[in-house]
């Protein structure tokens, strides 16, 4: 069991997830907005992996694993829904990556337990749903700029596209860090430290990867769910100031 001050951080995370989650929920709440409601699903899934990491690997394995599974899912349909909702080539994209995931992440501890191998494929397979949203957040974000330079789309709503793109990057930084954390692991040259739990040098690049992620996901998480009147306002007039140069 990590130690009260730990497990009360992760507590801390977990809620503000869910309390985010539940907000988006509201507000699709009645509506045919479901891409609303598969990024509150995403949300609240990814609040109850964090609150997992506060029991030991045995105990919150299958947790996390469902978790794993259900953000990604629900962060692939609502890619495809978004982006991509007339391409049938993304619907079975979306279809065959979320179960792959699925069955990596659950499978595993069904059958005693994950290998390294095995933990090397989580990072993979993650990433890729969080990359795919990265990518079309971009593109997108790049189509609503030069709207925006034509006068035909508001700037904080192009911004927002902007903001999505980095927050999902960031995220995306998660399991790809793992990812480079268990090759160098591989090779003997540090600990997997999501398995030994030891503050070796693999714990100082897991958390120096990490504490960089995060900190662009969660800026550009509340800008985009958030936004200040003062950030909107510079948006705003930095916009205006480009059409009429």
């Amino acid at each position: 069991m990590l130690s009260q001050l730990a497990l009360i951080a992760l507590s801390s995370v977990s809620l503000a997830f869910l309390a985010l989650a539940i907000r988006l929920f509201r507000s699709a709440w009645g509506t045919e907005r479901r891409a609303e409601l598969f990024v509150g699903v995403f949300f609240a899934a990814i609040g109850a992996e964090v609150l997992a990491y506060g029991f030991t690997d045995r105990e919150a394995g299958i947790g996390i694993a469902l978790s794993v599974a259900v953000s990604s899912c629900a962060m692939l349909a609502f890619v495809r829904t978004v982006f991509r909702p007339n391409d049938r080539w993304a619907l079975i994209l979306s279809l065959v990556l979320g179960a792959s995931i699925s069955a990596v992440y659950i499978v595993p501890h069904l059958l005693g337990g994950p290998t390294p191998a095995i933990r090397i494929l989580w990072s993979i397979s993650r990433s890729t749903a969080l990359l795919w949203s990265f990518f079309e957040c971009a593109r997108y974000y790049g189509l609503m700029r030069r709207r925006v330079a034509l006068g035909l789309a508001e700037p904080v709503v192009a911004n927002r596209f902007l903001l999505w793109s980095l927050w999902t990057a960031g995220t995306a930084m998660l399991p790809l860090s793992g990812l480079g954390l268990r090759l160098l692991a591989l090779t003997g040259l540090v600990s997997d430290f999501t398995t030994t739990r030891e503050p070796t040098a693999g714990a100082f690049i897991f958390a120096g990867m990490l504490f960089m992620s995060l900190s662009v996901a969660a800026i550009s998480l509340a800008l985009s769910f958030f936004p200040p009147t003062v950030y909107k306002n510079w948006i705003t007039n930095r916009a205006a100031a480009r059409q009429g140069a």
